[in-house]
């Protein structure tokens, strides 16, 4: 009879302890944060402390726990420690918004100092299982320091490093495949000021299996090929972007080749010319681009090896604006890009020669060279403006990119050069209304206009002129007030301008033409507007020529351009 009442207060001892055990963690979370119980809790708060780094902690009753989810952004500075300050073990489970591990530099552009492998080593095993974090930067490596010979290695060693474990139990038998030191789970890869041979080291010992991940590799000048790359080997590379790589020569890698980057290709801030095989230049040009980010030489060089349409919704293309390198603009191609977005930036460095072409002569070239183009940026970046560039603020681009929406053209001096469409609808002031068709208003039309829109066909562009034999009281298409009822409408209640649509004169009020784009138009889905009476386009392009009264000379009226936004009084 003992034994089961032993049992039976055991059971009740352990029911007991299992509640105090969901009691304790429920006081953990009842402000909406997990937070982690772990045995190395105190030495994680201290490492993490040596950096200058303050973890976020919650204490409870007298006992601290670290939170989960770490927000404030993490430094781990390699040079603070000694390896005897690195624990063996970190808690696990936390999740970093942001971490950097790397070293401090005394200032930006100081060179990286050498990098210590056992350190950094030691502090990836800490993590355990595995490191999570939406951003992962490794910064301020220098070449590799052997820890027992304090040899330097140098970049030429980068190959042979990449097999190397300093670890004496090394997790694979195969010498030339290094050991996983740590599962990483992340969102962001960053390289930022690091040695060729330190990429060398530490991408092969990262496990990314599970990763979808974008890597970014900047401000690495000794960077002159990208097959250190090679042993990246994430589950999906989203993005690639290579940035501040001066002296890279050969993009050629395994990622590039194989079509192992899915989504977005960036590098800028490289040499103009990059050598890529025809097998890589192939692979780059037979696949969907969200965004791609490329030197003008080599976009060309994959127009030369297209044979379909290559889709890029988003390009930039980045080139040197020099007179010495104007035979790039007279360039052509056998295949179109289909290019939603373009943005072409131009640079002048060290304000050499500019470029003596013209500002239409770029469109021209652009519009040999992509289709279906609906947002197009020209955006320079130079010394000076390039003399031979427009003082026009507008341009007219028919016939050239005909899905065109939006054109800005972005010049050093502060200036904007914005897309005028001819379609646009030409707003007038009901009492001006008879000037503009009695035919008044052309000269001073084309005189203002010759000034400040600039014409790829050289023709003289103006709003819409009238017709042969124009309507003298022609009536809103919507509300059927005419003309002269709406000039005898109180001021208070009177529209603020009549709409010219097309070029036969067709006209609506203000209001019901804002009230049709609201009602009619407002979806993505809907067809685009038109003129009930003659079936042309009602085209928007959020630039509008305005006549209306002259402030200096009440008798007459004046021309200007405006954002639409801008007609309202």
């Amino acid at each position: 009879m003992q034994a089961p009442i032993i049992i039976a207060q055991l059971a009740a001892i352990f029911a007991f302890a299992l509640l105090g055990l969901a009691s304790r963690d429920s006081s953990l979370e009842d402000d909406g944060r997990p937070y982690l119980v772990s045995p190395y809790t105190d030495q994680t708060i201290a490492f993490f402390e040596m950096s200058g780094s303050t973890l976020a902690t919650r204490t409870v009753e007298t006992t601290t726990y670290i939170v989960k989810d770490q927000y404030m952004p993490i430094k781990i500075y390699l040079n603070s420690y000694d390896l005897a300050d690195i624990p063996d073990h970190l808690v696990e489970e936390m999740v970093f918004d942001c971490i950097t591990i790397g070293c401090k530099a005394a200032f930006k552009y100081q060179t990286p100092p050498p990098l210590a492998l056992a350190l950094l080593e030691k502090v990836l095993r800490a993590f355990g299982t595995a490191l999570h974090a939406d951003r992962l930067t490794i910064t301020t490596l220098g070449e590799i320091l052997d820890s027992e010979t304090d040899v330097s290695h140098s970049q030429q060693a980068c190959e042979a490093l990449s097999g190397l474990a300093l670890s004496p139990n090394p997790v694979t038998e195969d010498e030339k495949t290094p050991p996983k030191l740590l599962k990483l789970y992340a969102k962001h890869i960053e390289l930022q000021r690091v040695s060729v041979a330190s990429i060398c080291w530490l991408l092969p010992r990262l496990d990314v299996s599970e990763c979808e991940v974008a890597l970014f590799v900047q401000q690495v000048p000794e960077l002159t090929n990208l097959r250190c790359l090679d042993g990246f080997n994430p589950k999906a590379l989203l993005k690639l972007y290579v940035g501040g790589a001066y002296n890279l020569a050969d993009i050629d890698c395994v990622l590039l080749r194989e079509n192992k980057v899915l989504n977005e290709l960036g590098l800028w801030e490289t040499p103009e010319w990059l050598y890529a095989s025809p097998e890589t230049l192939q692979a780059i040009a037979t696949k969907h681009w969200d965004r791609m980010g490329v030197p003008i030489e080599l976009w060309i060089a994959l127009g030369n090896v297209l044979q379909k349409t290559l889709d890029v919704a988003n390009l930039i293309i980045y080139c040197k604006f020099l007179a010495a390198r104007d035979g790039i603009w007279d360039t052509v191609c056998e295949e179109k890009t289909s290019v939603k977005s373009l943005e072409l930036r131009l640079t002048n460095p060290n304000s050499a020669r500019p470029s003596n072409r013209e500002l239409t002569e770029l469109l021209v070239w652009i519009d040999s060279w992509v289709i279906d183009t609906e947002r197009l940026t020209i955006s320079v970046f130079c010394d000076a403006t390039p003399p031979t560039f427009t003082d026009h603020i507008y341009i007219d681009i028919e016939p050239l990119l005909p899905s065109l929406k939006r054109l800005y053209c972005v010049l050093n001096d502060g200036r904007t050069i914005c897309l005028y469409n001819r379609k646009s609808i030409l707003w007038i002031e009901p009492a001006a209304y008879k000037d503009w068709a009695d035919g008044k208003l052309n000269t001073t039309m084309a005189k203002i206009c010759s000034q400040k829109i600039l014409s790829v066909s050289d023709d003289i562009i103006t709003p819409f002129t009238p017709p042969t034999d124009p309507n003298p009281n022609p009536t809103c298409f919507e509300c059927n007030m005419s003309v002269e009822e709406i000039v005898k409408v109180s001021p208070k209640t009177q529209p603020i301008y009549l709409g010219i649509v097309c070029k036969a004169g067709h006209m609506a009020c203000k209001p019901c033409l804002d009230n049709l784009h609201k009602t009619k138009y407002a979806s993505k889905e809907a067809q685009p507007q038109a003129c009930p009476l003659c079936g042309d386009e009602l085209c928007d392009t959020g630039l509008s020529s305005v006549i209306r009264t002259n402030p200096y000379n009440s008798g007459d009226f004046n021309l200007r351009i405006a954002k639409i936004t801008q007609c309202y009084r």
